[in-house]
């Protein structure tokens, strides 16, 4: 049986990468609009897409997703380069969609302390399942079950599944430690889709 650190996609490995927009950045910060523009073209559909299946309401992610980049235009000098530009994005993003979620009352789902609670069998087969059906069918079927879930667990699925980002990263994004950020995600969200899409007609 495969740890589960290595199932579905080897998502929690990481290595120093230099920054691709590093070089883009600078010029932003230096005021270039064609640069800040640039960036807008780049991950606008991407942070869209984020909000939207943390909300599952078109208008608000388009709402939110103009306050993220004015956010990230106001603040850009903030920026230090601890992180990528790719993972300050991202936090500023989840902290407008969550911060909205909150308005709304959501309420988080409990996670039990103990990660040896979690089925193998039933994580081995969620990530069968997750395997088996095209990217865009896969897409379609989980826009639906993301509905089922908590935000934390939503915002992990979306990262992690959508965005394909390790977790140390969605750790930096959400404020997570990152062993909660794998617990949302083995305990709660895959079980969920995997059950969802077995509901669906999805079999191993």
């Amino acid at each position: 049986m495969k740890n589960r650190q290595d199932i579905f996609m080897n998502s929690d490995k990481s290595g120093h990468r230099s920054d691709p927009d590093a070089q883009v950045v600078k010029f932003v910060r230096a005021g270039n609009l064609t640069a800040f523009a640039g960036l807008v073209r780049k991950y606008q559909q991407a942070i869209y897409n984020h909000i939207y299946r943390m909300l599952n309401d078109h208008q608000r992610a388009e709402e939110i997703t103009q306050d993220v980049f004015i956010r990230v235009h106001k603040k850009i000098k903030s920026f230090k380069g601890k992180s990528s530009f790719k993972t300050w994005l991202f936090k500023i993003a989840h902290n407008l969609g969550l911060n909205y979620c909150k308005k709304e009352k959501s309420n988080p789902t409990a996670l039990v302390d103990n990660l040896d609670k979690i089925d193998d069998k039933i994580i081995q087969e969620a990530s069968g399942v997750l395997d088996r059906v095209s990217e865009t069918e896969r897409n379609e079927m989980i826009k639906d079950c993301l509905k089922r879930l908590p935000t934390e667990a939503k915002t992990v699925v979306v990262l992690h599944l959508h965005q394909e980002m390790p977790f140390p990263e969605i750790a930096k994004i959400t404020a997570m430690n990152e062993s909660t950020a794998k617990r949302w995600w083995y305990e709660i969200a895959l079980p969920q889709l995997y059950k969802c899409l077995k509901s669906k007609g999805v079999k191993r």
